[in-house]
């Protein structure tokens, strides 16, 4: 039952991650924001044309959502190691969001082995930043003890934080755990 609980919340984090990748706005459309407005209408392979040369000239949002589009296989064929190039090359410029869906990754076993240890790790430096989906991520980590001790205690108190933030996962977590 955990197991169904977290694997469902981690798909559920890393949609919700795109979407809070592209909630930059200007007065006048960037290149990031006309790719996002792309991705917001489906046009997936419009999308993935539009961010792949803004992720080479090392935009952390644009590589995130390339990351993301190759795992996902949006708008082109899932591709696992495209995918993890660009997350890691967004999270090494400290993109919160690459780092909780590379946790995800790591702790579903795409691409990589499972790997708890790790996807905790990537999780807390998300959740550290202050993103939602990371504490929700870090949060689901310490319910279940998956990669650390069980410690309802320290998930309680980073599903506060992402429910602050208005994670509606997060919320019906704390919910269920009487909080």
């Amino acid at each position: 039952m955990h197991h169904n609980i977290i694997m469902t919340h981690q798909r559920w984090i890393t949609a919700a991650c795109m979407y809070c990748l592209l909630g930059v706005g200007t007065a006048t459309a960037a290149p990031i924001d006309v790719a996002g407005e792309a991705y917001n209408k489906s046009a997936h392979v419009q999308a993935i044309k539009l961010f792949r040369p803004l992720a080479a000239q090392g935009n952390a949002d644009a590589q995130a959502m390339l990351g993301m589009m190759y795992l996902k296989g949006e708008g082109t064929p899932r591709d696992y190691p495209e995918a993890i190039k660009w997350l890691l090359l967004s999270a090494a410029q400290g993109n919160a969001g690459a780092r909780n869906n590379l946790g995800a990754m790591h702790f579903n076993g795409d691409g990589v082995n499972r790997n708890y240890p790790e996807a905790l790790k990537l999780f807390r430096l998300s959740a550290e930043q202050g993103d939602k989906y990371g504490q929700a991520s870090l949060a689901a980590m310490y319910l279940n003890g998956y990669g650390v001790t069980k410690d309802v205690q320290e998930a309680v108190k980073w599903y506060r934080l992402a429910a602050a933030q208005g994670d509606v996962t997060a919320e019906k977590a704390l919910k269920r755990l009487n909080q």
